[in-house]
């Protein structure tokens, strides 16, 4: 008997121990939360995880929730409060297993428990933005009485607790409104304000007289009547050894295991605009000759860097004095670091140049000598200079990629650049006392960057961007440079600054330079960046500054990387 007993109970202790189990832990029991609305509560289940849940008022069932959230709304009923009479008891049970969940004591709220005298909200709008506007951000400010609740919805979205102010910001264009709903025990309340966001209006055009002039492509011309014909490159190379004469270069295809070599000052013309195509560049003087070489009507297109000198398909050094480069055309195949590169400038001529797909410099005329000048400046005439970058654009840090490179006092009219890493026009080491006129300049980091040292030269009919960053920079007075400024008495004016960043930005130490007659559109920090500046000048009545964004200022005196 005894045995039996003891059985029994180790029996019923472990089916209680299994029970225990099954039932939730004492910190995560569930509980229903109430909150009252508006003639009515809301019921939430929480502290369970059931899959569905079963609402009971005494052994009525008057709702099911089949999946979380697991809520119920009861009209008429509010929280049970104190003693309140007409007590009810809520039950949330286990859908599926009957099992109860959790217990709320509510009260039967009736007619009786909505006062008589309860008054209903009310919401008025104090302010609100101007319709029409251009501005993409708005803050609408309202005041109510007697709400208990306040939501808001913008365009018809969903409703959300809000307060004012409300502020809104990137609105699209177009109609919109925020209507802003109240609700107490009485009632609910509306107010509704609406306003239209139109596009800003276009900026304003450009004044008569600031775009630059178009660059004049490559034109047919006569050959001297009197010059030697040539068909071959055995013969070209023959004629070259001679001395100097007028050559005409037969229609054809030209090649050579170097460079072809002119130290005589020959003048070489194609027979025909285009019509000569050279797969070899030319070194146009050397350690001795004449000079005063003419290279006319050719077209190179080369591909194989151990058929240029130093780089270039048109090299100009030593006794090149007086070289001219007419009507001429360069492709690179992005394999040759330039089209021209002249180390002697006297009296060059470069007029109506093509220059295409070269890892450096398009065109390049720079003795690398910051204190020479020359006694015939070099003329650069109707340059077009296009996809000038290394494999990795940018890479070179600034030292090259730039479509026209200019290191020595010149006179530059007509210059045409695109898609150059880094700048369309470089300017610097020796250049001083010149002219840069019709310039323009996009599909590039920066318009014109102004290096060490470019001191008394005018930049004029200047058209930069809209696909540029900075239409102009001058360098900073760089320790590195003894702390002189890249640019002294400069002179931008009468163009066009259609970038995105800044459109001239004086960098510090910049003196006396400046800026005057010019347009400048769409710069997000500023039309004229003036950095710790000495001395700089802006024309404020001849300057245009309607068409810089909102967040912009005529004149922006942080440093640019702040912007």
């Amino acid at each position: 008997m005894k045995r039996r007993r003891l059985r029994r109970i180790l029996v019923f202790a472990s089916a209680s121990f299994a029970l225990a189990a099954l039932l939730p832990a004492q910190g995560n029991a569930a509980r229903l939360r109430v909150r009252a609305v508006a003639n009515g509560v809301v019921v939430h289940l929480v502290g369970a995880k059931p899959r569905a849940v079963r609402y009971m008022l005494g052994r009525r069932t008057i709702a099911r929730a089949r999946r979380a959230p697991f809520n119920v709304v009861l009209h008429g009923y509010r929280p049970a409060r104190g003693t309140a009479t007409a007590r009810v008891t809520l039950v949330a049970r286990n859908g599926r297993s009957g099992r109860r969940l959790a217990v709320v004591v509510l009260t039967r709220a009736g007619k009786r428990a909505k006062p008589a005298n309860t008054p209903k909200p009310s919401v008025s709008f104090t302010s609100v933005p101007p319709s029409p506007t251009t501005a993409t951000n708005a803050t609408l400010a309202f005041t109510t009485r007697r709400a208990t609740s306040t939501r808001c919805s913008l365009d018809g979205a969903a409703f959300v607790s809000c307060s004012s102010p409300v502020s809104f910001s990137g609105l699209a264009l177009g109609t919109h409104a925020l209507t802003v709903l109240v609700a107490n025990a009485a009632g609910v309340a509306t107010a509704v304000a609406s306003w239209a966001v139109l596009a800003p209006p276009p900026a304003p055009p450009p004044p008569p007289g600031n775009m630059p002039a178009p660059v004049v492509a490559p034109s047919p011309y006569v050959p001297p009547a009197t010059a030697v014909t040539v068909y071959s490159s055995a013969q070209l190379n023959q004629a070259l050894a001679s001395p100097a004469a007028d050559i005409v270069v037969a229609d054809g295809v030209y090649d050579n295991s170097g460079p072809f070599l002119n130290p005589n000052g020959d003048r070489i013309y194609a027979q025909h605009l285009g019509g000569a195509i050279f797969r070899a560049g030319f070194g146009m003087g050397g350690n001795w000759g004449p000079g005063h070489g003419l290279l006319r009507g050719l077209a190179f297109d080369v591909s194989n860097p151990s058929k240029v000198l130093a780089g270039s398909i048109v090299h100009v050094w030593g006794t090149g004095t007086g070289t001219q480069v007419l009507d001429t055309t360069f492709e690179g195949n992005r394999v040759i670091s330039s089209g021209l590169m002249a180390r002697q400038v006297e009296g060059l001529v470069v007029r109506r140049v093509v220059a295409r797909d070269f890892l450096d410099w398009g065109v390049i005329v720079d003795p690398n000598q910051s204190g020479y000048t020359p006694a015939a400046a070099p003329l650069l005439e109707d340059v077009d200079a296009a996809n000038v970058t290394w494999p990795t654009p940018r890479a070179s840090n600034g030292t090259s990629e730039a479509c026209v490179w200019v290191g020595v006092k010149s006179v530059v009219h007509r210059l045409k650049a695109r898609n150059c890493a880094w700048e369309g026009l470089w300017v610097g080491s020796g250049t001083r006392d010149s002219v840069f006129e019709d310039l323009d300049l996009n599909d590039t980091g920066v318009g014109i960057y102004v290096e060490h040292f470019a001191t008394h030269s005018t930049f004029r009919r200047v058209h930069a961007g809209p696909n540029v960053d900075r239409g102009a920079t001058c360098e900073w007075a760089d320790p590195a440079w003894g702390g002189v400024p890249a640019c002294t008495d400069d002179v931008f004016e009468n163009s066009t600054f259609d970038t995105r960043v800044l459109g001239v930005y004086l960098d510090q130490g910049t003196t006396r330079t400046t800026v005057r007659n010019s347009v400048f559109l769409h710069q997000s920090c500023g039309a004229i960046g003036n950095y710790q500046g000495v001395g700089n000048l802006w024309d404020t009545s001849g300057n245009n500054y309607a068409g810089i964004l909102p967040s912009a200022v005529p004149i922006y005196t942080r440093h640019l990387y702040s912007c």
